[in-house]
């Protein structure tokens, strides 16, 4: 996003009068850099005042108004940047990427077509393409778009890809690697689709031979739920990996996905000693349900933000709340959440990776989380899920929806606006004393 607004810097320098309104916006950009937002958007506001004709202080403001939440407005200045000339391609993707935040999927599908449009060789807006039309629920053309984030430079030489790719043929009991290539949560949200893969061979052929790798804190989880596939932990290959190899994410596509057609949870099981552990260290409560709690995600996600929610705000939504026991699942919460629930059960200091986790959540009763991969995880285990979401979610929880065709156990909770957990937060209250 810096890139582009620095390109934007150099639009319509053409006089003294526009030169000062580019002084404007450097400085305004130096201070979005420095995290004072209200402070660049003085100056960018400044800056139109004192050209109202230069789309380029439109497209900082824009940009600035994005990053504060205040998406319609934000919306309005790119619209405005392009009627004053600036009809280009990264302005019409940062328009769709704006209209998407704002909810409005119609028209981002639209922008976004029109920046493609307009350089189709683009791959950011291919990506941002198919994240659109994936949120809309349109699955194959989604998936045609978004995969193109495997043509970016450098992705083969990060993710140690250097065999054959494979596209789903008749492997003829040859050697096949699937690589996990996106986050926690995409692994364990696509990891569903192996045991179908598996399920394609020819039973009078010789067996295929899988190795999946992963993350190291989900290898043992894996290794107990997929048994007869290698799985190992994710480092790079030698030079020469021999094969085929296919990251995990292309296997929808190869498996011809539809939202009614998933392959249904529960397809992740941890291994029976940490299962046996756990039972030892959670036995039933009599009278009470337990309740695993997630609050935070990754706070270097550039998103986390948005979808982290303020504990204090988690605590006063389940303050009083009869006949639920919470129990903190959240990693490095013990200080906080002892503080926010004085009675409340802290396990997570035991979690040394996810087989652990899954082990006390197969102890629980149902669990609360914000989208992380916790919460995958429970949806993966088939353990009732109340996923808080906020306004603008992550293409794979769809439109408005309340439940989810990748975990039928989770109820999906959505913000009511932009940065509104208070309604949210009412109506988890509302569902835990219901349900």
């Amino acid at each position: 996003m810096e890139e582009n607004e620095l390109k934007t810097h150099k639009i319509n320098q053409k006089n003294n009068t526009l030169l000062s309104t580019s002084d404007l916006c450097a400085q305004g950009l130096r201070e979005k850099q420095s995290g004072n937002l209200q402070k660049a958007i003085s100056l960018y506001s400044q800056a139109i005042s004192t050209a109202p004709q230069d789309p380029a202080p439109q497209i900082f403001l824009g940009v600035a108004l994005e990053a504060q939440g205040r998406y319609t407005e934000a919306a309005a200045c790119a619209r405005q940047a392009i009627a004053l000339g600036a009809d280009q391609p990264h302005v019409w993707r940062n328009l769709g990427i704006t209209l998407q935040k704002a909810g409005r999927i119609d028209e981002a599908i639209v922008a976004l077509r029109t920046a493609l449009l307009k350089d189709p060789a683009a791959l950011d807006s291919s990506i941002a393409l198919g994240a659109a039309l994936l949120l809309d629920g349109r699955m194959e053309e989604g998936w045609h778009h978004y995969g193109k984030y495997r043509a970016q430079p450098g992705y083969k030489a990060f993710h140690g890809f250097s065999g054959r790719f494979w596209r789903g043929q008749p492997l003829d009991g040859g050697a096949l690697e699937i690589f996990a290539e996106q986050g926690l949560g995409d692994t364990l949200q696509f990891c569903r689709f192996l045991p179908p893969l598996l399920a394609r061979d020819d039973p009078q052929a010789a067996p295929r031979r899988v190795r999946f790798r992963v993350q190291p804190e989900l290898a043992a989880l894996f290794q107990a739920s997929f048994p007869a596939i290698a799985v190992e932990p994710r480092t790079l290959p030698a030079a020469a990996a021999p094969g085929w190899q296919c990251p995990l994410l292309a296997l929808p596509g190869l498996e011809r996905m539809a939202l009614d057609r998933l392959p249904a949870p529960p397809y992740l099981h941890p291994p029976e000693a940490a299962l046996r552990r756990w039972r030892q260290a959670l036995p039933p409560a009599p009278g009470q349900k337990r309740l695993g709690l997630v609050w935070g995600g990754n706070p270097r996600n550039p998103t986390d933000s948005l979808r982290s929610i303020p504990l204090e705000a988690l605590a006063a939504a389940l303050a009083g709340l009869e006949g639920w026991q919470v129990c903190c699942l959240q990693p490095g919460g013990g200080a906080a959440f002892h503080q926010a629930f004085p009675h409340g059960l802290d396990p997570s200091a035991a979690f040394s990776d996810f087989a652990e986790t899954a082990a006390c959540i197969a102890q629980l009763d149902a669990c609360v989380a914000v989208d992380t991969a916790v919460a995958h995880l429970a949806g993966a285990m088939g353990k009732p899920l109340y996923l808080l979401l906020p306004f603008a979610p992550d293409w794979r929880w769809q439109r408005q929806r309340a439940d989810s065709p990748w975990y039928p156990s989770a109820t999906l909770i959505r913000q009511p606006a932009p940065g509104d957990w208070s309604g949210a937060l009412a109506e988890l209250r509302c569902r835990l004393r219901t349900d």
